[in-house]
């Protein structure tokens, strides 16, 4: 039978993501293994806060959403540097986390919908297997119709049980437009004015912000 975290990684693979960025720990690792075994890459970051930040550069890059993926507790509140610049921006970005038990809250558990909230993200939080599927194309829907970053949580009891019934495939969102910005530029003149002067310039100077 397949398990819930098998089904939200395929889930995620169906709605065309290709690509995770993460830091595998507890809450996060089986549901990582199901994602690399649904053929998505995955890329081992150093720290949670540069996956996020991977995931929302390739976003803005490439215009698709990216996963990062953390374990619960410290490993999201380390994404939250990283989450609010993703949230200003509005990258799409899926981020895929442990979270506490359907059962209740662990010692070392803390109320992560409040902390994403906070950053203004919305959160995704399936409490039965057989909604697995479902609650996850409605977080990538969310991602690309609102284009912000979604909090996917998995409950700690839930990521190893076993589906009723083999999930039902949905339609995946509309894809992604590609971002403003990573647009290449529609008048190359541009470029051969502006590039002139780079060259004699003997201190140029880039200002650029948001």
């Amino acid at each position: 039978m397949t398990t819930f975290a098998t089904a939200v990684a395929q889930a995620l693979a169906g709605c065309g993501i290709d690509h995770a960025f993460g830091l595998v720990g507890g809450g996060n690792i089986l549901a990582t293994a199901a994602l690399t075994r649904a053929g998505v890459h995955y890329t081992a970051a150093r720290h949670e806060g540069g996956a996020m930040a991977m995931a929302d550069a390739y976003f803005r890059a490439t215009g698709r959403v990216a996963v990062c993926t953390t374990t619960h507790g410290p490993g999201l509140a380390n994404t939250a540097t990283a989450l609010a610049e993703a949230a200003k921006n509005r990258s799409a970005v899926v981020l895929l986390c442990g979270d506490a038990p359907v059962a209740g809250p662990r010692a070392h558990d803390i109320d992560q919908s409040a902390l994403a909230a906070s950053l203004g993200v919305p959160v995704v939080r399936p409490t039965d297997p057989d909604t697995a599927v479902e609650e996850t194309v409605r977080a990538v829907r969310t991602a690309t119709t609102a284009q912000c970053p979604v909090a996917l949580f998995l409950p700690g009891d839930l990521t190893d049980r076993e589906l009723s019934a083999v999930p039902v495939p949905m339609a995946p969102p509309p894809p992604q437009t590609l971002p403003e910005e990573a647009k290449e530029l529609d008048e190359p003149d541009e470029i051969d004015e502006v590039l002139p002067l780079l060259s004699a310039a003997r201190r140029p100077l880039l200002l650029a912000g948001l």
